[in-house]
């Protein structure tokens, strides 16, 4: 069936039955999924101990919850995204305390070293996750159109 002028597009299944207008949202989409993993193409052979360290992956190299024998859970959860003891009056931490990034950073270091592709992969995987779940959540909790969102969740 086609669609008339009014008809209510938030009760469509899926993107494909509003005709053109998913093709070119589709298109879009593809586009901008093109153009994030192109941009990300150089670094499948990029490893940070041979092209040079940024200032913070000097520090995740040092953190010894990343990069140590065995999991110190206690430690990572009185230290900072640097390693730094947050309750140490001595020692200044700004207590960015994100133990998810740093638990994520020890399974990429045991999976890929310092092989900073792998890191990359990982976050690209991330972030499709994230995209998919807004998308999801556009389209069930918020009622938008199907179409909506799709370009969302791009």
């Amino acid at each position: 069936s086609t669609l008339e002028e009014g008809d209510d597009l938030s009760a469509l299944t899926s993107p494909w039955e509003c005709g053109w207008r998913a093709a070119v949202v589709a298109l879009g989409c593809g586009v901008a999924l093109t153009a994030a993993l192109g941009a990300y193409w150089p670094i499948r052979g990029f490893n940070m101990q041979v092209g040079g360290f940024f200032m913070d992956d000097v520090m995740i190299q040092r953190n010894a919850v990343v990069t140590g024998e065995i999991m110190d859970w206690k430690r990572l959860w009185r230290t900072d995204y640097w390693g730094l003891e947050m309750f140490d009056p001595n020692t200044w931490t700004h207590k960015s305390f994100r133990p998810l990034v740093v638990l994520t950073f020890r399974w990429n270091y045991w999976l890929h070293g310092f092989n900073s592709a792998g890191f990359h992969v990982t976050n690209t995987a991330l972030h499709a996750c994230a995209c998919f779940q807004l998308g999801i959540f556009a389209w069930t909790a918020l009622r938008l159109p199907a179409l909506w969102s799709a370009l969302l969740a791009s």
